[in-house]
Parts: structure tokens; C-alpha cells; sequence
């Protein structure tokens, strides 16, 4: 399995927000996952 970082051009970027508390954890969702399976005494896995 080959994972590639694909960045996104800086003209399409969003601005970061400052304040983080405005972050929104918990109130916006996205289409975006990574999964990765984690076992103890292995650590991380591949990714799917």
C-alpha cells in the first residue's frame, strides 16, 4: 500500500482560525475519514 499527502494549492486553502475554541469539535461533521487499526503492544496499523 503506497499513502501519498496530497496538499491542497495555498490559493484554495482556508484561513486557520485563531480563536480554537471556536473549532466546533462535536458540532461539525465532514465526509473526510481515516481509519486505522490499532492493537496494543503493535501500535498503528495501515490505514484503509
Amino acid at each position: 500500500m503506497e499513502i501519498k499527502k496530497v496538499s491542497l494549492p495555498e490559493e484554495k486553502r482556508k484561513t486557520k482560525i485563531a480563536d480554537e475554541s471556536q473549532l466546533g469539535f462535536g458540532k461539525i461533521f465532514t465526509d473526510r475519514m481515516l481509519m486505522v487499526e490499532w492493537k496494543s503492544g503493535k501500535g498503528c496499523r495501515c490505514p484503509d
